[in-house]
């Protein structure tokens, strides 16, 4: 995995921790923006980040472009930057 291969790391405590979600079932969200009567990706996506936020994560990172369009609404679930 990338972020392994790019942490100087000695031994197994020396990688960062991380937890790696891919919820592929998610609707498609390109769909969704171009047409708001496609299915809604937002609620899963909402039930993701409750969920992980269980685990009090110093940050999370949403590598999905499309994702970013409902931010707004993400970052106001959780005080989780």
């Amino acid at each position: 995995h990338i972020l392994n291969e790019r942490t100087e790391a000695k031994s197994d405590q020396d990688y960062l921790n991380y937890i790696l979600v891919n919820h592929a079932t998610i609707p498609d969200r390109t769909d969704y923006i171009l047409d708001h009567s496609k299915p809604n990706p937002l609620e899963p996506l909402a039930a993701d980040i409750k969920e992980q936020s269980q685990l009090h994560p110093d940050f999370f990172a949403i590598p999905c472009n499309t994702a970013h369009y409902f931010l707004k609404e993400l970052q106001a679930l959780t005080p989780i930057p």
